[in-house]
């Protein structure tokens, strides 16, 4: 990935806060979570000097600063101090001039482990740590730098940094961590990854820099260009995000990865709002109010690793396996697990697809063949010439080609997945999406002869 300028700035100029996989999950913004970072606190130093801190260090890890969150402002210093190894590191003016500063999770422990109480994890490292730690203490201590700050999350060590720095440069360590699966990833763009991508470059952010920004998360598909960025940049500035969803720039399915995310921020009562914030409920599937009354359904009946599931099998979500769902599969937990991710969307029951020949099943072993004998965009093709999906459509695919793809690119939708049948034009869609709309599509290409 193409950066911008690397290690020609001294520490004090290094950009430290940027999300942790975790702390995303917590920071959906426009979900009602009120996250707000300060700009100038997320410009602050990275603290490069000396080496890596003593076992025992003032601070606490992540998990322990949200339990003490749930404390009043009054009693939460106490809380902090009472769990740090080392006692009396934590004044009570420098937490007063954190908390006042901002008070959410990510700024309070940003602030505090830059005044040196750190809280460990409380964020993932991204590609302007290494650079910028790199660019202050060497390549050879870019862990130290990175524990320094809180920000070393289990399994990165400095052999694991070196030997991607070998392999791919200093510009693309962050993207071979994520290969590696030593960073955590969701696969698709929400608000608030680009509301940090926006915080760290600085606001308002070039479309390059956004770009590569989220090029390094691996949030940005292939396709995703500039200009779909400037697009939505000048459009939404505070809700990007929803905004490549709607224009069908970035991937829009629903799944589980998703309302995990919502949930993990806002809680599951309020997961379809969160959803409708970044722009996951494409043509209105549900309203949000009647979705979140089935979400709270499934969540009683299912559990909330369930609700994807739940949702499709009572026909809220598409039941029918696809190109897009596969896609999206891959890129949110990783193509050697596109099978599970299927599994646990409820887009495939004991092996088999809604879709498929009766009784026929498809392992990780057929993903894994079909990739091999093109690639991930061809599966969904190489699975209907493997008579593993059914090649003729009916309105169900129709209407995920519908929401997946533009409302012009029906057929090609339906060709990616090797299920357009011979003749049929994007023309004849259009004559009877015109005529019967989107409800009445297989219907009208039946009646017109355009499909048997």
């Amino acid at each position: 990935m193409s950066s911008q300028k690397r290690g020609s700035k001294p520490a004090v100029k290094v950009f430290l806060f940027l999300f942790s996989f975790a702390v995303l999950a917590l920071l959906f913004q426009n979900c009602g979570e009120g996250f707000s970072v300060d700009s100038a606190r997320l410009n602050s130093a990275i603290s490069a000097a000396g080496t890596a801190p003593q076992d025992s260090k003032p601070g606490l890890s992540y998990e322990e600063f949200k339990l003490c969150r749930t404390n009043s402002e009054s009693t939460l210093a106490l809380c902090l101090e009472s769990k740090s190894p080392v006692k009396g590191k934590l004044s009570k003016s420098t937490f007063d001039n954190c908390f006042n500063a901002g008070s959410g999770d990510l700024d309070l422990a940003a602030c505090l482990t830059q005044s040196g109480f750190i809280i460990a994890n409380y964020r993932e490292p991204m590609q302007r740590d290494f650079e910028n730690c790199a660019s202050a203490v060497g390549t050879g201590k870019i862990t130290n730098c990175l524990s320094k700050n809180g920000i070393l999350p289990a399994g990165v060590d400095q052999a694991g940094i070196e030997d991607c720095i070998g392999k791919v440069g200093l510009g693309s360590v962050e993207i071979c961590l994520r290969k590696k699966a030593l960073l955590k990833r969701f696969g698709t763009v929400a608000n608030p990854d680009i509301a940090l991508c926006k915080k760290v470059y600085g606001n308002p952010i070039s479309d390059i820099n956004l770009l590569n920004c989220l090029i390094g998360k691996e949030l940005a598909p292939a396709a995703l260009t500039e200009a779909n960025i400037a697009q939505c940049q000048m459009a939404a500035p505070t809700a990007t995000a929803k905004c490549l969803r709607t224009n069908r720039f970035v991937p829009r399915l629903l799944a589980q990865g998703q309302i995990n995310r919502c949930i993990s921020a806002v809680g599951v009562g309020s997961v379809a709002a969160c959803l409708d914030a970044n722009g996951f409920l494409y043509d209105k599937l549900l309203p949000v109010d009647t979705l979140q009354t089935q979400i709270n359904t499934c969540n009683t009946n299912a559990g909330p690793s369930g609700i994807a599931k739940c949702l499709r099998t009572n026909g809220f979500l598409e039941k029918k396996i696809m190109q897009g769902s596969i896609s999206a599969c891959a890129l949110t937990a990783g193509t050697p697990n596109t099978v599970t991710c299927l599994t646990a969307n409820g887009l495939l029951t004991n092996g088999a697809a809604l879709n498929s020949p009766m009784g026929t099943m498809i392992t990780q072993a057929d993903i894994d063949d079909c990739v091999a004998k093109g690639n991930l965009t061809t599966v969904a093709k190489c699975l209907v010439t493997k008579n593993l999906l059914i090649a003729k459509p009916t309105q169900d695919n129709f209407e995920l080609c519908h929401r997946l793809a533009t409302p012009t690119g029906i057929a090609t939708c339906l060709d990616g997945s090797g299920m357009l049948p011979t003749g049929v034009t994007q023309a004849n869609f259009d004559t009877c999406l015109a005529a019967a709309g989107l409800a009445g599509l297989e219907t009208c290409m039946k009646n017109r002869g355009f499909i048997p």
